[in-house]
């Protein structure tokens, strides 16, 4: 879970840009391959959108993807208040 919640902070950093593979890999500490697959579960999922622009890959959150973003992100800190590990 605390993949996918930073997967999807990374993102939402972006905007409506989005960010690429790279980008999300680096900041999310990722090898290249886990990023690409974490992300093809979140469009597979609904939560998050591609775009292939000059041949990159570039992710933004949809609609979904960002009322799950806020829900777990309550959750987590839920979870953090009640000194739980998760």
């Amino acid at each position: 879970m605390v993949v996918i919640h930073e997967i999807l902070a990374i993102t939402a950093d972006g905007g409506r840009m989005g960010a690429n593979v790279s980008n999300i890999s680096l900041k999310a500490n990722l090898s290249h391959y886990a990023a690409i697959e974490k992300c093809d579960r979140l469009l597979e999922a609904g939560l998050m959108e591609q775009h292939v622009t000059k041949g990159s890959r570039v992710f933004c959150m949809t609609s979904k993807g960002l009322m799950f973003f806020r829900e777990l992100d309550r959750f987590q800190n839920i979870v953090s208040s009640l000194n739980l590990r998760c």
